[in-house]
Parts: structure tokens; sequence; C-alpha cells
């Protein structure tokens, strides 16, 4: 029976006899497999039409490397989690709002936590891109003091060359809930000193009197140089340990310290 319904190509599977399948995510119906009656000859629009990103115009984010490597990741991840034809209107919408930032807007990302580990094992910070970690590569990986870590921290703000710090000023200091087992930061010395020159290293540890400690008082997990969270080169990804989300009227009424570091409120200025 032919359906006629239209939706995100997926991906896209050689068959026999140079025909094609694609694995399509439509909106109706969810994620389903279609067959092609092009061959791998095929050109024109028709052709187009079966590259993964297509929905409009977006199979132009295959003809950028840097787009492409983006976009695909999302589109991996979306087919791993999506069932097969289940409609997922709220994930598609998502996909669609991803796609019109990568191709048409500076958008901003944010990771926090685990966020910023799967940013930095990305490379998204401190590089900007996903690029293939080696063994320079810096990381995060188990507290020095070798277990989980739940407790408030006072964090300086160092660099404000994010838009998600657009809010504050260097030298602010935060208290905010840190809560991880693999959350030290790890460098070289010379991703260190890039960093540093770059302004790239967003926020550190700080101590009473607002210096970087390496003290475990005030660095938990033993970071170099009492790091908490850096960003990439342009200041539009944000990865950071402390969980600055965290915050409401009735939260931590008994600590002493300011707890909004206006991250959020920032973002949302960024696109106004």
């Amino acid at each position: 029976m032919l359906t006629d319904t239209e939706g995100i190509v997926l991906r896209q599977v050689k068959t026999s006899y140079g025909r094609r399948m694609i694995l399509l995510f439509s909106k109706k119906y969810g994620k389903i497999s279609a067959g092609t009656g092009l061959n791998e000859r095929g050109k024109g629009k028709s052709s187009l039409a079966l590259r993964p990103f297509t929905y409009g115009s977006y199979y132009g984010i295959g003809e950028d490397v840097d787009k492409y490597m983006n976009g695909a990741y999302v589109l991996e991840f979306t087919e791993r989690v999506l069932a097969e034809e289940v409609p997922s209107p709220g994930i598609f919408s998502l996909l669609i709002d991803f796609f019109d930032l990568l191709e048409n807007r500076d958008g901003l990302m944010l990771g926090i936590c685990n966020g910023f580990q799967a940013l930095i094992k990305l490379g998204l910070v401190p590089e900007g891109k996903i690029v293939d970690g080696t063994e320079n590569s810096p990381t995060l990986t188990y507290n020095k003091i070798g277990r989980h870590a739940s407790c408030l921290v006072r964090t300086g703000i160092t660099s404000v060359k994010s838009p998600w710090l657009a809010g504050v000023n260097v030298g602010d200091v935060f208290t905010i809930p840190v809560s991880h087992g693999e959350g030290r930061f790890i460098a070289s010395g010379d991703v260190l000193e890039k960093l540093k020159a770059n302004g790239q290293i967003a926020t550190q540890y700080v101590d009473f009197d607002g210096n970087p400690s390496m003290d475990i008082a005030f660095n938990p997990n033993g970071s170099v140089m009492a790091i908490e969270g850096i960003t990439s080169p342009d200041g539009r990804v944000l990865g950071k340990m402390g969980h600055s989300e965290r915050i409401g009227h009735n939260v931590y009424k008994n600590v002493l310290g300011d707890k909004d570091q206006k991250i959020f409120e920032s973002g949302v200025k960024y696109f106004k």
C-alpha cells in the first residue's frame, strides 16, 4: 500500500542492483523505511531528495563539512532513540528547530555536568566543532578524592567571552551546587595556556578570597587550574560542572552567596 507523507531523511542505504532505501522520520508516522525507484546513478532533484537532512532545503547542510559533522551526530542519536512507526511530533519539531539553527542562525549550546562531559568528548569544547579525540585532548575524569562529590562550591567568573555569561562580570563569585564522580578537568600545559590566552576559561573554583584554589575544600574534584567551566573559541558553546540550573526562591535559604549566574536569562536575551 502506498502512503503519502513527508519527513526528514535520517539515512540512505544502498540495496541490490544499485537501488536505494531510505530511513525516514515522518511527523505523522514516526520512523519508517521506504523504498525508492532511483538507482545510484540518479541525478537531479529526485536524487537530492534522498540525501540525509532532506526536508525542504536542509540537504544543503551536507555541503558544509562542519555542519554535516554536527548534523550527522544529531541524526544518528535521533535514529537510535526513536521506536519504529511511533509518531513523535515533539522530537520532529525539535529536529526542525535544530536544522534551522544549524543552517540559518548562530545558535548557542550549553552542557552542565554530564552535558559538559558530552561536549568535551565530542570536541565542541574547547574546539567549537566535533573532532576526533587524541591522547592530548582535554577531558573530564574521576575526582581526585576517589568518590562522588556532592556539595556547594564557590565559582568565580574568569571570562565573559560567552553569551551565556553576558549578565555577570569578571571577578563575580557564585555559590553553585556540584554532584559528580567524574568532574576533574585535566589538560596538557599547552592546551591550558591556549585556553587561558583565548579567554576560554569561563569559571574556576575559588576560595573565600576569590582566588582559584586547588584545596579540596574549594575544588572537590581536583581540576587543574581549578577550572570549572570552559567555552568554545567563539564562546557560543559553554561546558561547566556546577549545576547553575538548581536555583529557586526557596533553595539554599541558609547558605550565603549569590546563586544566580543569569545563564539562562542571558541565553534568551542573545536571541532578542
